[in-house]
């Protein structure tokens, strides 16, 4: 049975509501209490969903206005991931060519030659063949 006295305080009854001036963690605590997290991302539907993201970026109390988004999209979908490699502070490493198949690729390992273990494979059995020779 739930306290009639908790019941009688909720929402905009309760003497400390703030309404529309809540500030930022408040307005993120109100909208993770309504909104149930899903399984995966709203937008990408391929990573976790972590981070609640307000979609105006104006924090009403508007359920939908809100939703669940992985890092990765929270992080573009706020522009916070173009302002990183601009500033040249992005972790992911520049873009690469690969010397056997000309493919434009992204890495994240520092030593990485080629696009992948197919053109690496390559490119070993040429470096063998070259040094036979």
């Amino acid at each position: 049975m739930i306290n009639k006295i908790s019941l009688a305080k909720l929402g905009e009854k309760n003497p400390m509501w703030k309404g529309d001036d809540v500030g930022y963690s408040g307005v993120h605590f109100w909208a993770r209490k309504l909104i149930k997290k899903p399984k995966w991302c709203v937008r990408c539907k391929k990573r976790p969903a972590l981070d609640l993201s307000n979609i105006s970026g104006e924090y009403k109390r508007d359920i939908t206005d809100w939703e669940y988004l992985c890092r990765k999209c929270h992080m573009d979908e706020d522009g916070r991931n173009e302002q990183l490699r601009q500033n040249g502070k992005s972790r992911k490493l520049p873009d690469k060519i690969c010397p056997i198949c000309k493919k434009i690729f992204h890495t994240d390992k520092k030593n990485q030659i080629n696009c992948s273990n197919k053109c690496g494979n390559i490119a070993m059995w040429k470096k063998r063949k070259k040094l036979k020779t």
